[in-house]
């Protein structure tokens, strides 16, 4: 008797949102506020925070990357979204 492996074939489209704030995995058009963010990250602070990110990380090719990355790991694992979460506030 062979042992099969299922692959993941299901993509995840989850969003919590409120009146003030929506949780969703990131988008490729997020790249634009995620470099902007990621660049303006405060400093360091403690030997737990890495601090900002070095500007070759913060290209379209990496993002796209990372965000592709992230998709594969919610269809492997649906608790991995807590990690690729997009937080917006809405005003």
């Amino acid at each position: 008797m062979k042992n099969y492996v299922a692959k993941p074939s299901v993509t995840l489209s989850i969003a919590l949102s409120t009146r003030r704030l929506i949780l969703r995995p990131y988008k490729f058009s997020d790249f634009k506020n995620w470099s902007t963010s990621r660049r303006d990250q405060f400093p360091s602070v403690n030997e737990h925070d890495p601090g900002p990110p070095p500007d070759k990380t913060l290209t379209r090719d990496f993002f796209k990357k990372y965000v592709d990355n992230k998709k594969n790991n919610v269809a492997l694992s649906p608790t991995s979204l807590l990690q690729t979460t997009k937080f917006s506030r809405i005003r």
